[in-house]
């Protein structure tokens, strides 16, 4: 007789328990879509970071050709200059382009590392 009216209660709950079931089934969706927007989140993060770094790759070379070329216009100035065709100054400036190309290519470069 004990038994009866517990299984009663549990047969008539008023539906409570098909609203916990829902409750929970709600509640583990919304731990679902939160995981999967942070999965796409972190997606979208690293293809971010992977274009930047495909970026400064082409930045690079072309930094480094700009330095090549002020490398070589330095020889050549200072050569004018030893030939006697070209003031001094002449070499001061193809210095300044050149270490100013180096510095330009350094940040690059540290930019390339700061980033991967």
């Amino acid at each position: 007789m004990g038994l009866r009216p517990s299984l009663a209660e549990s047969v008539f709950d008023g539906g409570l328990r098909r609203a916990q079931v829902a409750q929970a089934r709600a509640a583990y969706d919304l731990s679902v879509d939160s995981y999967r927007q942070t999965v796409l989140a972190g997606f979208e993060q690293v293809e971010d970071e992977l274009v930047t770094l495909r970026v400064l790759e082409k930045q690079a070379v072309i930094e480094d050709e700009l330095v090549k070329a002020a490398r070589e216009a330095e020889t050549l100035t200072l050569n004018q200059y030893k030939a006697g065709t070209v003031p001094y100054s002449s070499v001061i400036s193809a210095q300044t382009t050149r270490l100013n190309s180096e510095e330009t290519a350094l940040a690059v470069l540290v930019n390339r590392f700061t980033q991967a």
